[in-house]
């Protein structure tokens, strides 16, 4: 009896497993062939990411595809549940730091909270705003900004989502770029990584 119960458990964990790495693969196919609101603020092509596996977050609350010879740092507590990953492969010049949160709380996206925002990144990140838009990451009410500055003495900048998953939770989305080399192009790479972030177990 008890070897049924785990043949029936690997079996569900199986057909979970597949039906996630479908979903991302009808997600990519579906922005493969409309641009998405975040992308086509951007200007953003369709982007080959290569080798890719779907990456769940220790919790296993959402899954985003990442390149296989990325590195990868997982990270959660009561308050969030992070994954962040980096082309450790390339100089950090030429490459990006992606760090996706699931954090707590109900997120108003409203002018209110663009105004916090703003004097946030100005204030305390010391940078300044190039680009701010609310609008919809997945459908949902979302609030997007590029900024740039100095940061280790190096040219820097940051690309900002944030996004409301429901009334208790919503993602953080940041990707730190160094170096003024390509930034668009590194843009839209950690564009397409994020358009691939998909809900598991959401309740």
């Amino acid at each position: 009896m008890i070897e049924n119960v785990n043949t029936s458990n690997k079996y569900k964990d199986y057909l979970n497993q597949n039906l996630i790495i479908l979903i991302l693969v009808l997600v990519t196919v579906y922005s493969c062939s409309k641009p998405t609101e975040l992308q086509q603020d951007f200007n953003c092509n369709t982007i080959n990411l290569g080798k890719s596996s779907v990456i769940q977050d220790f919790q296993k609350k959402f899954a985003v595809t990442i390149p296989d010879t990325w590195s990868k740092k997982m990270f959660y507590n009561e308050y969030q549940t992070s994954l962040m990953a980096a082309d450790s492969l390339k100089p950090l010049k030429e490459s990006f730091i992606l760090d996706i949160s699931l954090n707590n709380g109900d997120l108003k996206v409203d002018e209110t909270i663009k105004n916090t925002i703003i004097r946030n990144i100005i204030s305390k990140e010391h940078l300044r705003i190039n680009k701010f838009k609310i609008g919809k990451f997945h459908s949902k009410p979302s609030v997007w900004l590029l900024a740039e500055g100095t940061r280790n003495e190096m040219p820097f900048h940051l690309f900002k989502l944030l996004s409301k998953r429901d009334a208790n939770t919503y993602y953080q989305i940041e990707t730190q770029i160094y170096g003024d080399s390509l930034v668009n192009e590194r843009v839209c790479k950690a564009i397409s990584l994020i358009e691939t972030l998909t809900d598991l177990n959401k309740k």
